[in-house]
């Protein structure tokens, strides 16, 4: 068995050692063939480099065919928006594929909604470039206002931190869009203590006893809350109603049933306010009988 593993490693090797030789002849023909072709005063691509372009310039056109078709986000300017989400996607596709700034404002007819894709079409009236760049910069200052930022900032503070209540990270991230909408360049320690800020005292307390450092980015923060949540679930802890002890009554409220003494009728003399007990008559005669009893 050992013998013919060394003889099929042999016969590879073989193999390997015939295609390297075979790429190396092939090298050296195109070289000596571009050699030959070449003369002073002539210029000649190496057919290497014209192979070269044309996968490149392939690989561009699919790249711009893809992002082109992919769903880019679309902005309305209007209810709780987000304009630097939409900027934002557009620099990254235009840096990674390549796309002509021409095909990145033609998609804004389409992607622009509502009042922004009114506001977008009464600017064209005025200003006829196709540069992203300039577009991009009449978009921030357009929906960037200060009135945008402060909505900004009334929602983050009103969306508290309940654990279990909503995703770790889905909290995380939206509440990090919102403070870089008023805070943009905010560092690392600021966003940890805005975001900390919005949790109950007990979540906050184990959140900065986990974290080593406030000056980390925020998947550390993630991994610490989701670590909290799925192992002591904080806040959902049921307290039993505390047991009260009804106060004694007093005398007064266990008259509180009686008929008031001017109801109160002697059923002997027929009379108000007193009782047979009471009655002089029933006292007068109980007192005969004591007299007249023998002794």
């Amino acid at each position: 068995m050992q013998d013919q593993f060394k003889s099929d490693y042999v016969i590879l090797k073989d193999e390997l050692k015939n295609v390297r030789l075979s790429h190396s002849s092939g090298a050296a023909d195109t070289s000596s063939r571009a050699s030959a072709n070449y003369s002073p005063g002539t210029h000649t691509s190496a057919p290497g480099r014209t192979a070269d372009a044309s996968i490149r310039h392939e690989l561009q056109k699919q790249l711009v065919n893809a992002i082109t078709k992919s769903d880019w986000p679309k902005l309305s300017g209007q209810v709780e928006y987000n304009h630097m989400d939409f900027v934002h996607w557009i620099d990254t596709a235009r840096r990674d594929s390549h796309v002509p700034d021409e095909v990145i404002v033609l998609k804004l007819l389409t992607i622009l909604e509502g009042v922004a894709l009114i506001w977008y079409k009464t600017m064209c009236m005025t200003f006829h470039t196709n540069k992203w760049t300039f577009w991009r910069g009449a978009i921030c200052q357009k929906f960037g206002t200060t009135n945008w930022k402060r909505k900004k900032q009334y929602t983050f503070d009103q969306d508290k931190f309940v654990p279990g209540e909503t995703p770790v990270a889905e909290w995380v991230t939206r509440q990090y869009k919102r403070l870089q909408a008023f805070e943009p360049n905010g560092s690392a320690e600021l966003v940890n203590f805005c975001l900390l800020g919005l949790m109950s005292g007990e979540v906050e307390y184990k959140a900065k006893k986990a974290m080593p450092s406030l000056d980390l980015d925020i998947s550390t923060l993630i991994n610490v809350l989701e670590d909290i949540v799925d192992k002591t679930r904080p806040g959902r802890t049921k307290y039993r109603q505390a047991i009260t002890t009804p106060a004694p009554k007093s005398d007064g409220d266990n008259d509180s049933g009686k008929k008031p003494l001017s109801e109160v009728k002697c059923f002997v003399c027929k009379k108000y306010r007193h009782t047979f007990r009471n009655c002089k008559k029933t006292i007068g005669v109980m007192s005969e009988e004591i007299v007249d009893m023998p002794t």
